[in-house]
């Protein structure tokens, strides 16, 4: 399920940010701490207390449980590919 955000920039290639994609507990509301992927350049994000986007730094990344490590992997190959695909066009 995807739900609109209040439109922020991804804090690697400066692109807007307006929606989010929930893969686990499609559900639930993105809250502060959730992860998201940017879909134009596969950037890792988390969301701060109010809402806007961050990068996801190495050191917040080896905290992660390793499941959920290995979902964000999965979640940025994914969107490399979409991107590889976009510029094979």
């Amino acid at each position: 399920m995807s739900f609109r955000i209040e439109a922020d920039l991804c804090p690697y290639c400066a692109q807007p940010v307006d929606a989010v994609t929930k893969v686990a507990d499609p559900d639930r509301i993105p809250a502060p701490g959730a992860l998201t992927i940017c879909l134009y350049c596969a950037g890792a994000c988390m969301f701060t207390e109010d809402m806007k986007l961050i990068k996801l730094t190495e050191k917040e990344r080896r905290k992660l449980h390793p499941e959920t490590q290995r979902h964000l992997r999965t979640a940025q190959s994914f969107a490399r590919a979409l991107l590889a695909k976009r510029k094979a066009k």
